[in-house]
């Protein structure tokens, strides 16, 4: 369905509040995983980028607690070179994953939301049999 509404280019209407970065710490204590979470960013980042940053924290938090449970999890967001850096790394996991097929849908929209404000998005798995989703994304 998501790839039917995708293509046909309609835009949905934002009808409820949208997240910022204020909220990623309601977002980290929902999820009842072990997480650590450093953000240290302006405040006055524009909205749009905020946004972009929930939405991939939560997709990021959401695919360890699926694919890697009982994994840690570690959110960096950070400013470096006039760039918001934003990685959300798991360690390996602890427990079998969850038996549900991966859409890639959400690397796709985390990918389209990066290009939009100018950046990228990469994700893959880590050396010690992790995962990490970053996103680079310029300031100004």
């Amino acid at each position: 369905m998501l790839t039917v509404l995708r293509a046909s280019g309609a835009r949905a209407q934002e009808l409820t509040p949208q997240f910022t970065l204020a909220d990623l710490d309601d977002l980290v204590d929902q999820s009842e995983l072990e997480v650590d979470l450093e953000v240290d960013v302006p405040d006055d980042l524009p909205p749009s980028v905020q946004r972009t940053v929930y939405r991939a924290v939560q997709e990021g938090i959401s695919n360890a607690g699926r694919y890697a449970p009982g994994a840690s999890v570690r959110v960096r967001c950070i400013v470096e070179d006039g760039n918001l850096v934003l990685t959300v790394e798991n360690g390996p996991s602890s427990r079998p994953p969850a038996a549900v097929p991966s859409t890639r849908h959400g690397h796709i929209g985390l990918t389209e939301r990066a290009e939009i404000l100018g950046g990228r998005f990469d994700a893959g798995p880590t050396p010690d049999r992790g995962y990490e989703i970053r996103m680079v994304v310029p300031l100004g």
